[in-house]
């Protein structure tokens, strides 16, 4: 874990995954797609049920990969530069370069190996990344 304030980054090696596991869950997604169920990275929703009229606001959007394929209007808030940077423009899609809090004033967001557990609460990017 590391600030986003913070001069030193963590650098850690990841593992790609097999080609087991990436034909595994080709094919779990096709059969979700099938079904009517979209999922993007650790999330699963059912597309269909958002009408075009909809609006869905993505807080911690990271890359934008929740939001990118809804056919409605999309708000995505993410604080992290390099991960707001690479949401891609798309039409229907407003991207903010915030963090979400109760508190009204600045704050420090913790960043995680894991950039889906990135937090300003410290306990969660700890567990989580």
């Amino acid at each position: 874990m590391r600030s986003l304030n913070s001069s030193h980054p963590k650098t850690e090696q990841r593992s790609q995954p097999s080609r087991f596991y990436r034909a595994l869950r080709a094919g779990i997604d096709s059969s979700l797609r099938r079904a009517g169920l979209v999922t993007r990275q650790t999330h699963t929703y059912v597309a269909k049920a958002l009408p075009p009229a909809a609006v869905v606001v993505d807080l911690g959007g990271n890359v934008g990969a929740f939001s990118l394929h809804l056919d409605c209007e999309r708000h995505v808030v993410e604080p992290v530069p390099s991960l707001f940077a690479a949401i891609p423009a798309a039409p229907r899609l407003h991207k903010y370069p915030v963090a979400i809090s109760a508190e009204c004033s600045p704050l420090q967001l913790h960043l995680a190996s894991n950039p889906e557990a990135n937090s300003v609460d410290r306990h969660i990017s700890e567990a989580f990344g």
